[in-house]
């Protein structure tokens, strides 16, 4: 009978070492699935998450911006509020900035000649009369863009430079001043 009763007290004992294992494979999974899921969480929330500088109250951070708010620490909250001032005016545009900005620029001035055969009136009246008191003005070049004071080569080169060459703005502006005579803004 000793050995009928080893045997199971045998296999009893193996099946609790082996029960004993799973828990403790178990329990470990258990904790490996729940960073895994802490991790998924937290990388969902990085890129989908709402983006805002709120700070969390979380001790450690508290001490550290307390050690960044003098101000609020020196002041006394039983002080009486200051005053506020109002500001009661408007400033009004001057006219004429534009111009003032263009005066140290050199000019240049560019004549456009009509063809002999435009050069005649067209209308009735000084066909009829035999007059040419009218004077027709050749058009001028369309700008690059309504009301701007830019060149289609100034505006050609600024492409260039900016989308070929990579180079940014305040670069080209500044290469521009030392190559030209005037302060232009290239705002």
């Amino acid at each position: 009978m000793k050995n009928g009763a080893e045997a199971p007290l045998s296999t009893i004992e193996a099946l609790q070492k082996e029960r004993d294992a799973l828990k403790k494979q178990n329990a470990e999974l258990t904790l490996r699935l729940k960073w895994f899921e802490e991790q998924l969480r937290l990388s969902q929330k990085r890129q989908f998450g709402a983006l805002s500088e709120k700070i969390h109250q979380d001790p450690e951070q508290l001490i550290t911006l307390q050690l960044f708010n003098e101000a609020e620490s020196e002041s006394n909250p039983q002080a009486p509020e200051s005053t506020v001032e109002t500001i009661t005016y408007k400033r009004e545009k001057t006219a004429g900035q534009r111009k003032k900005k263009w005066d140290n620029l050199p000019v240049e001035v560019i004549n456009y000649r009509l063809p002999e055969e435009e050069q005649v009136c067209a209308c009735w009246h000084c066909e009829n009369k035999g007059t040419k008191t009218l004077i027709v003005a050749a058009p001028a070049p369309k700008p690059v863009f309504p009301k701007s004071l830019a060149s289609p080569w100034m505006m050609a080169q600024t492409m260039c430079q900016k989308y070929l060459d990579a180079q940014p703005l305040y670069r080209q502006e500044q290469q521009f001043n030392l190559n030209s005579r005037a302060f232009i803004p290239m705002s």
